[in-house]
């Protein structure tokens, strides 16, 4: 038996000269055309009789011969929903760009250097974010960087006691302070 291509997120939709075809997403399509699951396509136009018996489960055929089991039906308010998210980021974007254009936002020069491993530069925001867009946060530990400053104390202790015996004075004890920065 011949496998049938399933046909996920599907709608109807109509060309300019009234003739009416199926879009959405294939899955498992067969010979010669095999497309990669998840590909979006428009079939070809598809009669009468068949658009009335259309649901999640049946079996259509096209003018042109192809046969699809039709699965989940795109609704009318998902896609409605889709195209305000869509809308609300154009304008989000143009706001940006217009923005951009008479000089508000001020773009972040990127710094000099390499950039954290999978990360890159946003001139817009001033930060480096990965691919998710979250943004890199150079941890600070407090206690590292006391540690780093009993070390320079130390090493400056240590050079200037050296000075000291090549000068020929009494060895002296050079006490420091280290406090939190």
């Amino acid at each position: 038996m011949q496998e049938v291509a399933r046909l996920e997120r599907w709608w109807w939709s109509t060309t300019d000269g009234g003739a009416v075809y199926l879009k959405g997403e294939v899955h498992n399509d067969q010979p010669p055309r095999s497309l990669q699951d998840g590909d979006f396509i428009m079939t070809s136009s598809v009669e009468e009789e068949q658009r009335s018996n259309a649901a999640e489960g049946k079996l259509i055929t096209t003018v042109s011969g192809r046969k699809y089991i039709l699965g989940v039906a795109e609704t009318h308010d998902s896609l409605a929903d889709q195209l305000e998210a869509a809308r609300c980021e154009w304008r989000e974007l143009q706001k940006k760009l217009h923005s951009l254009k008479r000089g508000e936002l001020q773009l972040h020069k990127r710094p000099r250097g390499h950039a954290p491993e999978g990360y890159y530069w946003d001139a817009l925001e001033g930060g480096w974010f990965d691919e998710c867009g979250l943004q890199y946060v150079k941890v600070k530990d407090k206690k590292r960087k006391i540690e780093a400053i009993e070390k320079k104390v130390a090493k400056a202790a240590a050079e200037v006691g050296a000075a000291a015996v090549e000068a020929g004075e009494p060895r002296t004890r050079v006490v420091a302070e280290v406090g939190a920065p």
